[in-house]
């Protein structure tokens, strides 16, 4: 039985304390030790995989009431040979769950879990070494509930710690917490020098872009005019709006640019619930409030809409202060950009904001603080570097989002 793919796994395993620092010894030993550790006639004990699957905005996490143990867990069973854990860790979760979709959020190990099984009528006490995996589903589908749970339950993260659940639920949100700062590591680390972030919505903390294309096409194609590509759109996309609407052929002979912005608020605002914030950008936010980080939001969207859909995607008390526009046809920042700098009675060189595009460095510029932009949002990495010196191409460590081609 080949072991040595879990072996080379656990070298890239960064234990959180000294507890995990010896279940990582002791799963290490064990399978060096025990060639046939993966099949549960391993009298001794076996290697089991587990997962911790998260919903698709990554506010909850789904747990079993297993039918046997009589506790809360994460899902997941026995190897049954196989020492590719975290293929059995999916195939678990989908069997337990009734989920076909499913993916890994990392292939790297999240946990490790040592833990002993209490002696039973058909077999003996012994121990299962737990390696355990980070998953997330895609769809909301309806849960089934297996032969080996009582119950199912999604648990919001906020109440994990208070769930009646096993100790290794305990584990879960120190090592989460880490997770988000490993991946978002280049933008926290740009942060950290500063008291105050002030942060642009659209682009940058809202993964909005495919429906900006989405809806502004719909007015393209009844114009007759070609609907452009995600990166045609990075390089055409700008400040202000009506000068966006010219690059993409719009003529206002016919009907006002007010008449063409009314219609794209309006769709776009009937469809904003069905996008989602950047990956992890929530659980980032609240790193930075744990670290102290005071934050606001600058935006050139409508004051009640900005007040709505913080609301909605579960980020609002994360910030001090939103401040959004009363004209979004065209209306600049800089003026409600003054009124935060002023309330927020933190100092311009302890303040950064960080946007998606080169009206966010003009704005900048005009308020005397500096600025950062992503290169994943509304205007392209090529574009915002001849700007300006200070872009990341992405906010993930490992760049998950390069420039699209289509």
């Amino acid at each position: 039985m080949h072991r040595q793919g879990l072996l080379e796994s656990l070298k890239n395993y960064t234990p959180l304390d000294e507890h995990d620092q010896k279940n990582l010894e002791a799963l290490r030993a064990f399978i060096q030790k025990n060639p046939h550790g993966f099949d549960r006639n391993s009298k001794e004990g076996h290697v089991t995989a587990s997962a911790w699957i998260l919903n698709p905005t990554k506010t909850a996490v789904l747990l079993t009431h297993h039918k046997k143990l009589k506790k809360w867990i994460q899902l997941g069973g026995h190897c049954d040979g196989n020492p590719d854990t975290l293929a059995v860790a999916l195939r678990e979760a989908k069997e337990e769950s009734g989920i076909e979709k499913i993916v890994p959020l990392t292939e790297e190990i999240y946990d490790i879990g040592i833990h002993e099984i209490p002696e039973r009528e058909d077999e003996p006490a012994h121990v299962h070494y737990d390696v355990r995996y980070l998953l997330q589903t895609t769809v909301c589908d309806r849960l089934h509930i297996s032969d080996e749970s009582i119950d199912l339950q999604w648990v919001p993260l906020k109440k994990l710690a208070d769930f009646p659940a096993d100790d290794s639920a305990l584990k879960f949100i120190p090592k989460w917490k880490r997770h988000i700062e490993r991946t978002h590591q280049p933008l926290i680390k740009q942060l950290q020098q500063y008291e105050h972030v002030i942060w642009d919505w659209n682009g940058t903390l809202l993964n909005d872009m495919e429906l900006v294309i989405d809806v502004i096409g719909e007015q393209l194609i009844e114009q007759k005019l070609p609907v452009p590509s995600i990166s045609e759109y990075r390089n055409i996309f700008a400040f202000p709006v009506i000068d966006y609407y010219k690059k993409l052929g719009f003529s206002f002979e016919k009907h006002s640019f007010h008449d063409f912005a009314v219609r794209y608020t309006r769709q776009y605002e009937e469809r904003v619930k069905e996008i989602h914030l950047f990956d992890g950008a929530r659980e980032m936010l609240e790193v930075l409030v744990t670290q102290g980080m005071h934050q606001s939001i600058l935006s050139a969207a409508m004051q009640e809409h900005l007040e709505m859909v913080t609301a909605h995607f579960q980020v609002r008390n994360h910030f001090s202060g939103v401040y959004g526009v009363s004209d979004c046809y065209g209306a600049s920042k800089v003026d409600r950009g003054k009124d935060l700098i002023n309330e927020s009675h933190i100092p311009r060189e302890k303040t950064i904001l960080v946007g998606d595009t080169d009206h966010d460095l003009a704005v900048g510029k005009e308020l005397g603080i500096e600025v950062l932009l992503i290169a994943d949002g509304h205007q392209s990495y090529d574009r915002l570097q001849k700007v300006h010196p200070n872009v990341l191409q992405s906010r993930y460590s490992h760049k998950r989002h390069p420039d699209p081609v289509s």
